[in-house]
């Protein structure tokens, strides 16, 4: 965690010489950083989990990782729209990257250090022939194998929902640009507490239930949206 947060920080060093120059194409590469360092990053904060916390704590644990991740990419995107709507100012933007991405390494620098669970573990560096052994291993149960696939379907519809909320907002609720901040604040808030909901429900098992009941209500919602 603390190399990938040290390797963040050079990838916003890149992004700001990227604003400053106004290069889309060091932009784009700054980005296409960003995103493997959040794909790296989140298997990380999530298995760590069990080498810090009791078996009963987990599902607080995850509760805690989920709604603060969804509030703090909201907020995020809320502060660069309140942010840009004063004007392109690379140095206040350069400033805001720098500083985040050296107080996200030094946090994560306080992270306990763990040891290997499985030392003599093997890992396969082919991508596509691991990705699919993985694949292949949930799919054996089928209870995992349907869970995974309603995980995977909220964080589809979640990407897709905001990616099309602004547009929604402004050309077809008639609000200003400066009236996304609050819808977005609003979808944070409601994941937060969703992750508390699914936590309480566990009541501190590491079970399954929540997974097919958060799948319901979103494919309700979803149809809401569609139909207004």
């Amino acid at each position: 965690a603390e190399l990938l947060k040290r390797c963040e920080i050079g990838i916003a060093a890149l992004a700001v010489v990227g604003l400053g120059f106004s290069s889309i194409f060091v932009l784009m590469a700054a980005l296409f950083g960003f995103g493997v360092i959040s794909a790296l990053f989140g298997p990380i904060k999530y298995g760590i989990l069990p080498d810090h916390l009791e078996r009963r704590d987990l599902p607080k644990a995850n509760a805690w990782i989920e709604g603060g991740t969804f509030i703090a990419i909201l907020g995020g995107t809320i502060i660069a729209a309140l942010a840009f709507s004063s004007g392109d100012n690379v140095l206040l933007f350069g400033s805001m990257m720098m500083g985040l991405s050296v107080l996200c390494w030094v946090s994560a620098r306080m992270i306990p250090a763990t040891g290997s669970k499985a030392p003599d573990l093997q890992i396969d560096r082919n991508v596509i022939r691991s990705s699919y052994t993985l694949v292949m291993e949930i799919r054996e149960d089928k209870r995992l194998w349907r869970s995974a696939l309603m995980n995977c379907w909220f964080w589809l519809v979640g990407a897709f929902i905001l990616s099309i909320l602004p547009t929604m907002v402004t050309e077809l609720l008639g609000g200003s640009e400066l009236v996304v901040p609050a819808y977005l604040t609003v979808f944070a808030v409601a994941v937060a507490v969703g992750s508390g909901i699914a936590a309480w429900m566990s009541s501190g098992r590491i079970v399954l239930l929540p997974a097919p009941i958060g799948t319901a209500l979103l494919g309700l919602f979803s149809l809401d949206l569609a139909w207004n």
